[in-house]
């Protein structure tokens, strides 16, 4: 006998996803769901245009869902309203209730677009609703009903209104409101004001000016991402990565103040992991190589570059080059990559450094500039001495037959190559390839650093800055805050100067194949200083400025040998 078997549909039928799944989800993925509750709350209002967040927090009998029961007696409700743009019920079925869609595609600005914060606001909770113009949504985890407030015989909605209830077992209201407050200190949402009970936030965490920029090597080339900052206050609360203001990761660091990153615009979905509770692959790289120049530089790694000019002088004879050679003996220290790049210097006039112009529009070579030579200036604003030693320092400028600026270039120069040529004594990598060098002066004021017990001034010696032209900018600070000449060339006065001038060179050459302040470079100038003949090198110094000289002393004494002849 045949058995009958009941015909089944051949309808497609969606499965329902508890709230268990969301909430087993929010556990593993989230190290304190609570306070990224609260961002993505943020994010969401913000990236809507909203300029007003009010949110209130109180505990409550559990509603009546009207598919079924709660599954708990009370729970926190929370509600958050802002005066954004609102969502459309296009939005909210198609976009909304599909897991892993965002409305935030193409949007440059937006913070978020993972698609992911409504399983943190909405998902994996008990209950909730979301109010937007005439449109109310009730729901749990995916199941929703959408009804509208006119047949409530309540008014539209501007902006958005989500009610969530969240089970008290889970998080006491205490402990939401410190995971908010926690979120909002160290956040700074521009453009917004967020109110909790009636009460406006305060407590914002500032950023100060820009300090650097941060950029990840991705597959597009080397890609800016990240503005870095201090703080506007003196707390030490390690690195924050925020966007638009708001608060996403923190890092430790040993650092003094409380160092902010901040994401650029676009650059979320880019940069961050589906949960933003972490960088990606190369902008992870760029974080730990900042955290290392923190704690290893911690008083030069974040010297603002703000208001920095750069002017390129041509000399008789261009650039220094110094030809490679085959180095002396071998070494197992790794040059890092790049090493021969140099900075890339703007072909720019004497009158705008920061405005482009073509090589015919330099300024011509100048008698006592033999080779070209690069003038760095930052932070002169309000710095009279120091620009007025700024224009001494331009060739144009030089005035007699040994000028004090082409004297310290001379020395520099001579410095620079006997450091250079000790360095490939202990590093041999560097002796491989020519060198392009171009000498110059740096002008900047000393930096305000925090010492243990007190703040202390430092000044900046020298620098050397590379790019991937192949050129490398040694750079010398020839002067003090007020403008007075640093080194004193002359023969019974000057031994400490050249002395002092010589360290310096070997310091910054040293930064050619190790540019952090790491062990690395503490082993390369170790190296280096040891086997540099100070005394050798201040007599080549001394030899060179004779020679400077020597053309204007052969004129002298041929001016007074006429004369007596005259006579």
């Amino acid at each position: 006998m045949l058995e009958v078997v009941p015909c089944l549909s051949s309808a497609v039928r969606s499965g329902i996803i508890p709230p268990k799944f969301f909430q087993d989800r929010r556990a593993t993925a989230y190290t304190n769901w609570g306070q990224s509750f609260w961002r993505e709350a943020l994010q969401n209002s913000i990236d809507a245009g909203a300029t007003r967040i009010d949110i209130s927090i109180v505990e409550a009998p559990a509603k009546t869902w009207p598919m079924g029961d709660p599954g708990t007696s009370s729970v926190i409700r929370v509600e958050i309203a802002d005066n954004g743009c609102g969502m459309s019920l296009d939005t909210i079925e198609n976009v909304f209730f599909r897991v892993g869609e965002t409305t935030k595609r193409g949007a440059t600005d937006a913070i978020g677009g993972f698609g992911t914060a409504r399983m943190l606001l909405c998902f994996s909770h008990p209950r909730y609703e979301i109010h937007t113009g005439d449109i109310v949504v009730i729901g749990r985890s995916l199941e929703y009903l959408v009804r509208t407030r006119s047949e409530r015989g309540l008014p539209p909605v501007r902006g958005c209104v989500f009610v969530i209830d969240i089970d008290l077992a889970e998080k006491s209201s205490s402990r939401l409101e410190a995971d908010l407050r926690t979120v909002v200190a160290l956040s700074d949402p521009r453009g917004c004001d967020v109110f909790v009970n009636g009460s406006v936030l305060a407590g914002r965490m500032r950023a100060g000016p820009r300090r650097r920029v941060l950029s990840a090597l991705t597959s597009q080339g080397l890609a800016p991402f990240a503005t870095v900052h201090y703080a506007a206050t003196e707390d030490k609360r390690g690195v924050l990565i925020r966007q638009a203001g708001v608060w996403m990761i923190s890092a430790w660091t040993p650092h003094k103040r409380t160092v902010i990153v901040e994401l650029s615009s676009g650059c979320a979905r880019d940069a961050m992991t589906e949960t933003r509770e972490a960088l990606k692959g190369p902008y992870t790289d760029a974080l730990n190589d900042l955290l290392g120049q923190l704690e290893t530089e911690s008083e030069t790694a974040l010297k603002t570059l703000e208001d920095e000019h750069v002017v390129d002088f041509s000399g008789k004879r261009g650039d220094l080059v110094i030809a490679g050679v085959q180095a002396a003996c071998d070494n197992d220290i790794p040059l890092p990559e790049g090493v021969t790049g140099g900075f890339v210097v703007p072909a720019t006039s004497a009158a705008a450094a920061e405005t482009q112009a073509p090589a015919s529009a330099l300024p011509a070579p100048n008698t006592h500039a033999s080779h070209s030579l690069v003038i760095v200036s930052r932070r002169l604003k309000h710095q009279s001495g120091l620009q007025k030693a700024r224009r001494r320092f331009f060739p144009k400028n030089w005035k007699g037959e040994r000028p004090a600026p082409a004297q310290i270039l001379t020395a520099w120069v001579v410095a620079c190559r006997h450091a250079i040529d000790a360095l490939r004594r202990v590093h041999s990598r560097t002796g491989s390839a020519a060198l392009t060098i171009r000498p110059g002066f740096l002008f900047e004021p000393a930096d305000t650093v925090w010492g243990d017990n007190q703040v202390e001034r430092m000044r900046t010696a020298g620098e050397c800055r590379r790019n991937t032209d192949g050129s490398i900018a040694l750079l010398i600070n020839p002067v003090d805050d007020n403008g007075t000449l640093q080194y004193n060339l002359r023969r019974r006065k000057g031994e400490k100067s050249l002395q002092t001038l010589v360290a310096v060179a070997a310091h910054e050459v040293c930064h050619i194949a190790a540019s952090k302040h790491n062990e690395l470079f503490a082993r390369l100038l170790t190296d280096v200083m040891a086997i540099l003949d100070v005394d050798a090198v201040t007599s080549a110094i001394r030899v060179a400025l004779r020679e400077m000289s020597a053309p204007a002393t052969a004129g002298r004494r041929e001016r007074r040998k006429g004369g007596r002849c005259g006579e």
